[in-house]
């Protein structure tokens, strides 16, 4: 049987978090060389959209709960985020549910703070917002270049909502791991 992650409520005083939340921490061999990730703690919402979790257990690991998504590219991504300390911003599809996903990977403490969501969910988003949206610059002016293909509003806006959901998440994440 899976054990909770934790008791800490993804969510703030004002804002529910609509979207799945992980948090992993680097696994490294003796010579300092990053192996895997331990799957530390994750949200309600990343249990809906990665059934894997549901055989979560205190140490589990990335290659054990998501090996055909990491054999396929995934454990790489996380490796390429935590070794530049670049933010990567993608969707991608998984071939262990079938699904297209919306994913923010971000370099946290010596490991991955994962912030995503099954793009089948995206109706949902579509209610009333649940977080606050800061306002966005305005678009470039127009120039003589070929138009370029727009860009799906709904994706343009979950990235929005995204950017909003992640400045909550790090406010919690600086006191849930701080070491």
């Amino acid at each position: 049987m899976a054990v909770s992650p934790s008791t800490f409520v993804w969510e703030d005083q004002h804002f529910v978090i609509p979207f799945g939340v992980m948090h992993s921490r680097a696994i490294r061999s003796q010579p300092g060389e990053l192996v895997n990730f331990e799957v530390c703690s994750f949200n309600h919402y990343a249990t809906l959209d990665l059934p894997a979790l549901q055989d979560w257990y205190r140490g589990a690991t990335f290659w054990e709960l998501f090996r055909q998504d990491a054999r396929q590219g995934l454990f790489l991504a996380y490796q390429r985020v935590l070794s530049s300390a670049v933010t990567q911003e993608e969707i991608y599809y998984s071939p262990a549910t079938g699904k297209e996903y919306y994913s923010l990977l971000k370099p946290w403490q010596d490991g991955v703070l994962a912030i995503g969501l099954a793009l089948d969910r995206l109706d949902q988003l579509d209610q009333p917002k649940t977080l606050v949206l800061q306002s966005q610059p305005g678009p470039p002016p127009a120039s003589n270049c070929m138009p370029s293909a727009q860009p799906d509003p709904r994706i343009t806006s979950l990235s929005r909502q995204m950017t909003a959901c992640q400045k909550v998440v790090y406010s919690y994440c600086q006191t849930l791991f701080s070491v």
